[in-house]
């Protein structure tokens, strides 16, 4: 995966230059374990392409790496989910981690199925889902 493949669509944001080959293979390894992780707990993740180009853009506090996506993706899973309970589909909420300062957008599709729609690193959000700080 390199990040001139994943942006497509015109952007105001340029890429970052900071995202190798290699650092993408790690980001793309992580999300692949948090994917088998929260299967394992019977959670399914989609991680839509909004999200990686996202991810590669130059915007926001810095940049994201792997390890930054394992630790707020277990205090997602850990912390955050319960908040879907009794909600409809089309649900959704920001989870901010103050520890990392990401900011993660996920949408409800079904009972335990969710959408990762976007992410950026910063302290503010002003997507339309309620940020929820974990």
């Amino acid at each position: 995966m390199k990040a001139s493949e994943i942006i497509v669509e015109h952007s105001d944001w340029p890429i970052d230059g900071w995202y190798t080959d290699e650092r993408l293979a790690k980001i793309r390894k992580a999300i692949e374990a948090i994917q088998f992780v929260s299967k394992s707990r019977g959670i399914e993740f989609t991680f839509e392409l909004h999200f990686y180009r996202q991810l590669v853009l130059k915007r926001g506090m810095s940049q994201i790496d792997h390890n930054m996506l394992i630790d707020t993706f277990g205090k997602i899973i850990n912390r955050g989910l319960h908040l879907f309970m009794g909600k409809n589909e089309g649900t959704g909420f920001a989870f901010y981690d103050p520890q990392t300062n990401l900011n993660v957008g996920i949408v409800k599709i079904k009972k335990r199925r969710y959408a990762v729609r976007t992410i950026i690193r910063d302290i503010k959000w002003i997507g339309t889902y309620p940020k929820v700080t974990l």
